[in-house]
C-alpha cells in the first residue's frame, strides 16, 4: 500500500510512476474470488504426443492406454472409455458432459486423471497407498487440492479390477454432486491507491502534529526560562528533523519498490 502511495505522489514529478500506481491499483482492488482463482493450480496442456491423436486413428485407444502408469489405471481408463463412449479431442478424451484428462501435472503433483477440470481421480494400489506413511502423504496431497476447490476421488485398484462398473459409478456420482463452491477465505479488504495516498498523507500529518506539539512544549519551557533564542533553535531543529524523516521514508519505499530482494514490510 505504501509503495503505491509513493508511486502516485511521485507521478507528479516523474509521470511513468502513474502507470506503476495504476497497475498496483488493479491488483489491490481485486476481489477475494479473483485472488483465489489466480492462485488456484491449473493443469498443464496435454502432451504433444497425445495432442495429435485423432478419433480416426485406428490405434488411438492403445496410444492413450500406453500413457497409463499402472495396470489399474489402464483398467480404469478402459472402463471409462466404454461407459462414456469417450473419444480423443486435442489430447484429452471427451464425451457429452465429460472431459477426461490423464497424467496431469499440477504444481508439484501429477494426477492420474482429471475430469471436467475439477474432479481429481486417483487409482490407489495397495502396494503404494496402504502404509501409514503413504496414507499421510495422500492426505496432505488431498488437502492441497481441496483447498483450491478440487474434489478428490480415490478408487481402490481392487475395485477397478473386480468391479470396474462400480468405479465408473463412483465417478458418475461425484460428477452429479458437482464442483464445490469456492471457499470463503479471509483476506484484507481491497484498497485503492487514492486510499493509500490518503493514509500516507494522514500519517505525515500526524507526525507533523507531534512535532508541533514538541515545539510548543519546548517553547513554553524556554519562555518560562526567559530564553527566546533557544526557542527559535528548537523550532528549527524540529522542522529539520521532520523533513529529514519524511525524506528517509520516501527513499526507503522507493528502494523497496525497486529491489525484489527487499519486499514491502507491513
Amino acid at each position: 500500500m505504501a509503495i503505491g502511495a509513493v508511486c502516485f505522489i511521485g507521478g507528479f514529478f516523474f509521470w511513468p510512476l502513474f502507470i506503476v500506481a495504476a497497475i498496483m491499483a488493479m491488483t489491490l482492488t481485486a476481489t477475494p474470488e479473483e485472488l483465489h482463482e489466480a492462485a488456484r493450480p491449473k493443469p498443464k496442456a496435454a502432451l504433444v504426443e497425445r495432442a495429435g491423436i485423432k478419433a480416426e486413428d485406428a490405434d488411438w485407444k492403445a496410444r492413450f492406454l500406453e500413457a497409463c502408469e499402472s495396470p489399474a489405471e489402464s483398467a480404469f481408463l478402459t472402463a471409462m472409455i466404454d461407459a462414456f463412449s469417450l473419444r480423443p479431442v486435442d489430447g484429452v478424451l471427451k464425451a457429452p458432459g465429460l472431459t477426461l484428462n490423464m497424467q496431469v501435472d499440477m504444481k508439484r503433483y501429477r494426477l492420474d486423471f482429471l475430469a471436467n477440470g475439477w474432479l481429481v481421480v486417483e487409482i490407489d494400489g495397495a502396494a503404494w497407498h496402504s502404509s501409514p506413511e503413504a496414507m499421510a502423504r495422500d492426505k496432505i496431497r488431498d488437502k492441497f487440492f481441496e483447498g483450491y476447490d478440487y474434489t478428490v476421488l480415490r478408487i481402490p485398484a481392487k475395485t477397478v479390477f473386480g468391479t470396474p462398473q462400480e468405479a465408473v459409478r463412483m465417478v458418475r456420482g461425484a460428477l452429479a454432486i458437482g464442483r464445490k463452491a469456492p471457499k470463503q477465505k479471509v483476506v484484507r479488504e481491497p484498497v485503492s491507491v487514492m486510499g493509500a495516498v490518503g493514509g500516507f498523507v494522514r500519517g505525515v500529518g500526524e507526525f507533523v502534529e507531534g512535532v508541533n506539539a514538541a515545539v510548543e512544549q519546548a517553547s513554553a519551557i524556554q519562555e518560562a526560562l526567559g530564553k527566546p533564542q533557544l526557542i527559535y533553535h528548537a523550532e528549527k531543529q524540529a522542522i529539520t528533523i521532520a523533513i529529514e524523516a519524511a525524506d528517509r521514508k520516501i527513499e526507503v519505499e522507493k528502494f523497496r519498490a525497486q529491489s525484489p530482494q527487499h519486499p514491502e514490510q507491513e
